[in-house]
Formats: structure tokens, C-alpha cells, sequence
């Protein structure tokens, strides 16, 4: 028996990498399982985003086009921004090396490497820190909280979006540097490995260096003269690593501050309800794969790590060998680390400031990390002490405060899927656990048990979790198909003009990418600005995950320059074929089960106004969800830049049907649909879908848009033919004063004849693009008249205009659509991009590694010359 410890022990690194190649290829034998097989987990993040990104990139450099901007991001978005937040980490090589077809294999190979390195840096970190409760290297219990740590990815759906494991996977080291510059035992180590980190990821760097200011505060200093001392060289060194990355913040901030991704004010959340929720987020009953496609699972915290971090943890603070201070100070950090799990304004700081409702909170990692960390000492410290009654007592009490409030969160949260699964499997953990550490303290010597079981929880905590959780509806496979077809079609319809191309597959996951102008408007995107989501949201454009070209009408498609729309053959928009959706979109080519469709009202995406924009503004800037302020946002969209008014109105229907499809009936009543769904218990089922299939005869010809749930077009018909769509409801749906499930319907016609008309003016007051790149355009625009120029461009001003070799200032709508005004005649317009921000970030990242490589080499020589004194 000894031998057999003492051989792991010798060899912990090799046990360690061999059990996490064992475990990822166990869970690759279930196909169906995240995070491998053909389902992978975050599939809507990993797979579908990320290849766009990569593919994008590989375009770029194989065309020598600019990497600052692109058009084939929603309406068009810093290319930049999203180059630093998700490309520019050294663990992206190997995907950007890899073709599209390989590229679910190579990201499941990384993903275990990755996970290999984790283990690495958290052994690191836990053999070589300052603390003296530190493990030894040579100790088979640096086994269990160093893969505890490498699995983590694999458990909290927070992790999981590849580019932010770089930044975890440094963080140990960071601390570890940390720990030996407090100690004054060098500085290099959290130098490089700060730098490196936010380097990494910019975003998930903005939280760990949150976390090291907390963590920092935790650490033991032998007086206030020492405490502060080190802090200000710590503060000073961590200036300096952080703004070796300058290059990639400034710009990031610089677009931040134009209102890109994320910035929004702090909304207002509640906290946790109570201790009990607390413990059922945080630790059990999390619902982890289905991100992406179904983003209920973001509300989630999902932060299970096993059952003997968290029972040292809670003892670690019962240890009276640790200074009371100490503990006091750590049980702060712990109480705010885990507070900030909420929808709370911890979240909202920890989360780059911006409002993070329906987001998965990235620190859940870091507080795994720091608990681990707790956890560890505390194991020390047990198995290091005296036997004693008072001892066994503070383990008791440890297992019995998880035990009532695992057994608590399950009475109380029993009806949601895992609750009771996790809960029992975590009761049978936590006495197995607390059962083990009485056998060590009296078999002092045999740690062999507590390992053995802790491998074991390991396992059964990766299968549980996989196991016991749905399955991604999206086949690996078939998304990547997906991207060589658009490749193949839109290579062949390439043209030196400018033009936007969406392809609209109802087949795959809600996030399917931004290759090839998928239109998705979320946080990973670009750095997007709210006013142009809000924006095309008032105009009646679904904006929750996506651009849907349901939503987007003959007006707007021509305006936000769409050229291309590419669909799935054989497949059925929501609420109508697709040969009635668009008067304006022919159907030019079929190929390999895809559909090209031109626009033939294809209009550039700048056009002289008519008139200004004011009315709209006001309008845009108001916040309202009323379907008919979105008609009257078209309206005056289209009056301010062709004159034509009322393009849109109020259709009237005087003959309907209605149908019963899913669990429900209704009627109109009052100008609303009235509904009686299928309910449980008297209360609304939201576990059944409540739909009902509503038809009338179209009274005049035009293409008719409804707003049910969302602004959507339901297709072009002819007087007198018959127009159907579904209209669903659900729980929000409920007035409690009438006691009646209500929506408003309102279905509306855009006149075939005004757009024409409108059409026309537009046509002729368009700008002639004679050369375009993704970051500039060239063209030549008359203008009859003093004017204000409109651009389908969304606002940033990272871009300059210049009017005959002249710079123009540029403004916005609403802080939507790039605008600017322009003088009566012909000129020569180009529009350019170019990152602000980027050359005062290159001098300061240049300037601060100058001066951390004279501080290296000062300290080189300071440490020579003592060495020979």
C-alpha cells in the first residue's frame, strides 16, 4: 500500500494528465454528451460563433484585407474589437490553423489541452505559494484540487467559450506571482502572467484583475508598514503589466465609451432571495448545457465543484490556527465572490460594467478557484493537527450546515429539473467525505483512501453532470457543412460593391454565426451600439439574439442594404412560405440544398435625405413597444428620405379565422385576442406551447407585417387571397385585473405602390460606390440641396467621412445610423475606419514594456553585482 502512494505521489504530474485523458475520453464514448461527441457544449458559442470568427479572420489575412472592420458582422462592426476580445489569445492558433471541417475535433482536442494546462498551473500554484499551509509536490493530495480545477471548464457553463480559458488558465499563476512579490521573492512571474492574462481575453482579464485586487486583500503581512509598501509597487507593477496590453484596451475602451458591447447603466437587480437560492444557483440543480439555443440555462450560475472543496471550505474558517483576521478577511471575499452571482450590482461590476440579465457570469470560475484555494488549507490544517474531540466537532458541524442546506434547497426547489439528482448525490458525498477525514486523522498515514474517493467524486460529478442533462439540438456536423455551402454560394456571387447577405436557417441553433452577414445582434458579436439595437428594434426588427429577415420588411431590407438572402430549401418561414415573403428578393440560383435570393430593390447604404430626421429621433428615443409606434418609425424613416408618407398602415380586417393548433383557443374581442390556454392547476402551463392559427382574406394587395410576440412580415398577397400566421402566448401574457390571457394583435400593409415610389426617390439620391473594402468606401454622391446624408452604417466614431479630400463631422440617429450633412452638388465621398485609440495604445504598450525590460535589467545587474560582492 505504501508503495502504491509513494509511487503517485512521484509521479502525481503523470497520474494527473493520464486520468484527465481517461475521463475526456470516456465522455467522448457518449456522442450525445457535452462537452464532446457531435453536441458540444456552449455549442452556440464554441461552434457557431467562433467559426465565424475564424473564418472571417482567415478571409482577411488571405485577401490582405483590413482587420479593422467588417460588414459580415451584423450591420457591420469593429473587427478589431472582436479580434482582441475572442482571436488574439496564443491558445486561438490552433483553431485558426485548423479548416472548417476539422474544427468540432480540433476544438475538443484543445479543449482537453487546455484542461491538461489547468491542472498544471493550479499544481503550480498549490506546491510552490507562500502560504505555509502549502501542499508538498510530492503529496498525492495535490491530486484532487488540482483536477478539480482542470474540470471546471467541463462544469460551469460560464467557462466554456473557448477564448476565456486562456485568462483561466494563467490566473494561478498570476497569484502565485503574487504571493512572491508580497514575499519580495521576484516579480517577473506576475508580471508576465498578469499581462498575459488580460492579454488573453480583455473582458474575462477586466474580472481577474477585480479578483486579484480581492484576492490581494486576503494575503497575511507581517505589519501597515509592509502592507503598504508592497501595495504600492503592486499597484505600480500591475499599472505597468496591464498597459503592456494598450494596443488592445485602448481601442476596446475607446469604443466602450461610443457605447459598444455591454455599456449600459446598472438597471437595477434583486440579490439572492435567500441562503437557500444561494445554494441552489451556486451548487446544485444548474441547468448547463443548453446555452445558446435555449438561453434559460444563462440564469444559471451552475458553479458544482464537488463536495470536498466545499466542506473544507466552510471548515477552513473553524481552523483557530489561522489568524482571526485572516479568516474574518477572507470570509468577506468569499460572501461578495458568491453575492456576485446574482443579477446584483456586484454582478454588474464584475461583468465590465454593463447590465447582465440572461448572461452567465464569467467569475464563477474564479470563485471555484478561490474556494479551492480555502479548501485546500483547510485539508491541511485537519490532517496536520492533534486529535481532538473538538476538532471531529467543527467537521461535524461542517457536514451538518451543507447537509440542511442541501436538504433545505431541495424541498424548496424540488420541481426544477436536477435539483433533487444533485442534492441526493451531494448528501451521500458530504458524509462519505466527512466519514474518510475521520479515518485519516486516525490513519494518519493512509491518504491513499481520501484519494481514491476523491477521483471517484470526480468521475461521478463529470457523468452526473453530463448524464442528467439535455442534449444541444445542433449536429456539429451539420452547422460546419453549413459554412463550406455559404462559402461556395457567396464566392461565386463576389463583387467589388458593398452589400450585406444574411442567411436565415431555421434548422440550426439561434446563434448560428456571423459568417457571411448572419445578422446576430448578442454581446458576443461586436461592439454594436445599444441605440442601433434599440433602433432597429422600434423599426420592427426582432433584435432579442438576431437580425430575423422575418422582421425586416421591403423597406428596410433595401435601406440596410441587404442584397443576398440565402435559405434552406424545403423550409418554411414562421408564418408563411417563403415564395410570399419579400416582394423584393428573386430567387437567382439553387445549390446543394441552399436557395440564393437578389434583392432586386437593393438600395447602397448611404442616401441622401429628403428631409431631416428630428420627428424620428423623438420617436426612436422613447422606448416604446408598441407595434403601432414601430409603423410609424417606418413611416417617418421613409418620408425623411424619399417624402413618401403613411407607407405603412393599418390593415383592415374585417373576415378572420381562428384555429386551434397547440393546446389553445381564442377569439378577438375589443381590438385583442383573447385566449383560453390549456392550463395546469388553474394556472398557465409553460411547459406546453399555447398557439392558435389565425387566417383572413387579404382586402388589398401590399405586403402585410404583424406584430404577435414580435414585429414579423407575413408575406406579399394579392387583393382577395388568403394570408395566414400563428400567434402564441404565454405566462407575461395575463392581466390579473380582467383575469384573461390577452395580446394585442395588429396586423399592417405596406403599400406596393408607395415603395415603388419611394423606391424611385431613394434610387436617385443614392451614392454611386465606385471601390469598397470592409473598413472603407468610395463613391460619389449630388445632392440637390443642403442635406443630411443617411447610412446603414451603424454609429461609431471610429469612422471619418470626408467630402472632397475634407473631413466632415459626423453625428447619428438616435445613436443608431451613422450620419452627416452635406452642401448642394456633386462630390467625392469616402467613408473610413479606423480604430480610436489604437495609436496612443500601441505608444504605451511600447513605452511600458520598455520600462519593465529596464526593470529586469536593472535588477539583473543589482543581482550580479551582489552575487560577486
Amino acid at each position: 500500500m505504501n508503495k502504491i502512494i509513494k509511487t503517485i505521489s512521484k509521479n502525481n504530474i503523470i497520474v494527473g494528465i493520464v486520468f484527465l485523458l481517461f475521463l475526456h475520453m470516456l465522455i467522448m464514448l457518449f456522442r450525445d454528451c457535452a462537452p464532446f461527441g457531435d453536441n458540444l457544449y456552449v455549442a452556440g458559442d464554441n461552434l457557431n460563433q467562433l467559426t465565424a470568427y475564424i473564418e472571417e479572420l482567415k478571409r482577411k489575412l488571405s485577401e490582405n484585407e483590413s482587420l479593422f472592420y467588417t460588414f459580415r458582422v451584423t450591420g457591420g462592426g469593429s473587427f478589431y474589437y472582436i479580434f482582441s476580445y475572442t482571436l488574439c489569445s496564443l491558445f486561438m492558433l490552433p483553431l485558426i490553423l485548423t479548416p472548417v471541417k476539422y474544427f468540432s475535433t480540433t476544438l475538443n482536442l484543445s479543449f482537453v489541452a487546455i484542461s491538461i494546462l489547468m491542472f498544471l498551473s493550479m499544481r503550480a500554484y498549490l506546491t510552490a505559494r507562500e502560504s505555509k499551509a502549502k501542499l508538498d509536490k510530492d503529496s498525492i493530495l495535490i491530486l484532487p484540487f488540482s483536477l478539480t480545477y482542470a474540470l471546471l471548464p467541463a462544469l460551469i457553463n460560464a467557462a466554456t467559450f473557448y477564448p476565456y480559458l486562456g485568462s483561466f488558465t494563467l490566473m494561478p499563476l498570476a497569484l502565485l506571482g503574487l504571493e512572491k512579490f508580497v514575499a519580495k521573492k521576484g516579480w517577473v512571474l506576475y508580471a508576465v502572467s498578469l499581462s498575459l492574462t488580460v492579454m488573453s481575453n480583455f473582458y474575462i482579464g477586466f474580472i481577474c484583475c477585480i479578483f486579484i485586487v480581492l484576492y490581494y486583500l486576503t494575503l497575511d503581512f507581517d505589519n501597515i508598514k509592509h502592507f503598504l509598501d508592497r501595495s504600492i509597487k503592486v499597484l505600480l507593477l500591475s499599472i505597468l503589466s496591464v498597459a503592456i496590453s494598450s494596443f488592445i484596451i485602448f481601442p476596446v475602451v475607446a469604443s466602450l465609451a461610443n457605447g459598444g458591447y455591454g455599456v449600459s447603466e446598472y438597471k437595477g437587480f434583486a440579490i439572492f432571495e435567500n441562503l437557500l437560492y444561494l445554494v441552489k444557483q451556486a451548487f446544485i440543480g444548474a441547468k448547463p448545457v443548453l446555452v445558446g439555443s435555449s438561453a434559460n440555462a444563462y440564469y444559471e450560475c451552475n458553479t458544482y465543484i464537488g463536495v470536498l472543496a466545499m466542506l473544507l471550505t466552510v471548515l477552513y474558517f473553524f481552523e483557530k490556527k489561522i489568524k482571526l483576521n485572516v479568516r474574518l478577511r477572507k470570509l468577506v471575499v468569499l460572501i461578495l465572490l458568491l453575492l456576485s452571482l446574482d443579477e446584483s450590482r456586484l454582478n454588474y461590476i464584475m461583468h465590465l460594467f454593463h447590465y447582465t440579465v440572461g448572461i452567465p457570469n464569467r467569475q464563477t470560475v474564479l470563485v471555484m478557484l478561490y474556494m479551492i484555494i480555502l479548501a485546500e488549507e483547510g485539508l491541511y490544517h485537519f490532517i496536520n493537527s492533534k486529535l481532538s474531540k473538538r476538532r471531529f466537532i467543527k467537521l461535524a458541524a461542517s457536514a451538518i450546515l451543507i447537509l440542511i442546506a442541501y436538504l433545505s434547497a431541495i424541498v424548496v426547489y424540488r420541481h426544477e429539473k436536477g435539483i433533487i439528482v444533485f442534492g441526493i448525490i451531494t448528501l451521500i458525498a458530504v458524509i462519505l467525505y466527512a466519514l474518510v477525514l475521520v479515518y485519516l486523522k486516525v490513519k494518519t498515514k493512509n491518504e491513499l483512501m481520501l484519494f481514491i474517493i476523491s477521483l471517484v467524486m470526480i468521475v461521478e460529478m463529470s457523468f452526473s453532470y453530463a448524464l442528467t442533462n439535455s442534449h444541444m439540438p445542433t449536429k456539429a456536423d451539420n452547422v460546419l457543412a453549413n459554412y463550406n455551402k455559404l462559402s461556395k454560394i457567396v464566392a461565386s456571387f463576389e463583387e467589388n460593391e458593398f452589400y450585406n447577405t444574411t442567411y436565415n436557417d431555421l434548422s440550426c441553433t439561434a446563434n448560428l454565426g456571423l459568417l457571411y452577414g448572419y445578422n446576430t445582434i448578442n454581446g458576443y458579436s461586436t461592439n454594436i451600439r445599444e441605440g442601433y439595437v434599440h433602433a432597429l428594434g422600434e423599426l420592427g426588427v426582432n433584435v432579442s439574439t438576431n437580425i430575423r429577415e422575418q422582421g425586416v420588411n421591403s423597406f428596410l431590407s433595401s435601406i440596410l442594404a441587404r442584397k443576398y438572402l440565402i435559405e434552406p430549401l424545403g423550409d418554411e418561414y414562421r408564418f408563411s412560405s417563403r415564395d410570399k415573403n419579400y416582394m423584393t428578393y428573386n430567387k437567382i440560383v439553387s445549390y446543394d440544398n441552399l436557395d440564393l435570393y437578389e434583392n432586386a430593390n437593393y438600395l447602397s447604404p448611404v442616401i441622401v435625405a429628403n428631409s431631416d430626421f428630428d420627428d424620428l429621433e423623438k420617436l426612436l428615443l422613447n422606448n416604446s413597444e408598441n407595434a403601432n409606434d414601430i409603423v410609424k418609425a417606418n413611416n417617418l424613416l421613409c418620408e425623411a428620405l424619399s417624402g413618401t408618407a403613411d407607407l405603412i398602415k393599418k390593415a383592415d380586417i374585417s373576415d378572420y379565422n381562428i384555429e386551434e393548433v397547440d393546446n389553445c383557443t381564442a377569439e378577438f374581442y375589443e381590438g385583442y385576442l383573447v385566449f383560453s390556454p390549456e392550463t395546469e392547476n388553474g394556472n398557465y402551463n409553460p411547459n406546453k406551447d399555447s398557439n392558435v392559427s389565425i387566417s383572413f382574406t387579404a382586402p388589398e394587395s401590399g405586403e402585410y407585417i404583424v406584430d404577435a410576440t414580435n414585429n414579423s412580415v407575413l408575406g406579399c398577397y394579392e387583393k382577395g387571397e388568403k394570408v395566414t400566421f400563428n400567434a402564441g402566448i404565454g405566462a407575461k401574457d395575463y392581466n390579473p385585473e380582467t383575469g384573461v390571457y390577452a395580446t394585442d394583435i395588429v396586423v399592417n400593409i405596406l403599400d406596393k405602390d408607395k415603395f415603388i415610389d419611394a423606391y424611385k426617390v431613394m434610387k436617385n439620391n443614392q451614392m454611386t460606390i465606385n471601390a469598397y473594402k470592409s473598413d472603407e468606401i468610395k463613391g460619389v454622391i449630388n445632392a440637390t440641396k443642403d442635406s443630411k446624408v443617411f447610412t446603414a452604417i451603424p454609429y461609431d466614431s471610429s469612422w471619418k467621412v470626408y467630402l472632397d479630400q475634407k473631413e466632415l463631422k459626423t453625428t447619428s440617429i438616435a445613436g443608431a445610423f451613422l450620419t452627416f450633412d452635406l452642401t448642394a452638388g456633386e462630390h467625392k465621398i469616402v467613408l473610413k475606419y479606423y480604430p480610436k485609440g489604437l495609436n496612443v495604445g500601441i505608444i504605451i504598450s511600447v513605452i511600458s514594456f520598455v520600462i519593465i525590460m529596464i526593470i529586469y535589467g536593472f535588477r539583473r545587474k543589482k543581482s550580479r553585482t551582489n552575487d560577486c560582492e
